[in-house]
């Protein structure tokens, strides 16, 4: 199967899990045939048409992110957490992505600042590797941290310190920041 097929065929069955969507319920919303999606899942040689696929993107509020192979990247828009808004990603994420505003009472280092609105994947689409910025839970609250022999370690008064209990919740892939003064 192609790398653009199994993109397709991953968004598809994400989109129908995190909905807990049949394929008859996800054509309806679309106006569209459960053929299209069920014939592509079954054996991926019938690939929905793209009007089809935007019909379906439509009501599913994402979009397929397509084999990093091509070019031109796929943007979609993520919700930032705890805020009743979305932005659109500058970056291709998965339609798992989130983003989060960064607050000023959380330390802060890495070059973000308060206000940031940071696009993540969580772990579970993207490895939190050595060197990753990543954005971890601690005491309640949500901070930036950089990977370091597999553990999270965060800046505070000039140095760097592990990130005692601290949870992954996921890789910072791309940066918002308001420009104005």
């Amino acid at each position: 199967m192609s790398a653009e097929k199994n993109s397709l065929r991953v968004w598809m069955r994400s989109v129908m899990e995190r909905n807990k969507w049949s394929a008859n319920h996800w054509a309806t919303l679309a106006g569209t045939s459960a053929t299209n999606i069920s014939r592509f899942l079954r054996d991926a040689e019938h690939i929905p048409s793209t009007s089809t696929i935007a019909k379906l993107a439509k009501v599913a509020g994402s979009w397929p992110v397509m084999a990093r192979s091509h070019a031109a990247p796929a943007f979609a828009c993520v919700t930032i957490r705890g805020e009743n808004r979305r932005v659109v990603s500058p970056v291709s994420v998965s339609d798992r992505a989130f983003a989060v505003r960064l607050s000023a009472d959380a330390p802060l280092a890495l070059g973000f600042h308060p206000g940031d609105i940071v696009i993540v994947e969580p772990t579970v689409v993207l490895e939190a590797r050595d060197g990753a910025a990543v954005l971890i839970e601690i005491a309640g609250k949500q901070v930036i941290a950089r990977m370091i022999a597999g553990a999270p370690y965060i800046e505070h008064g000039g140095k760097t310190h592990v990130a005692p209990k601290a949870q992954v919740l996921g890789v910072a892939i791309g940066l918002l920041r308001e420009m104005r003064p």
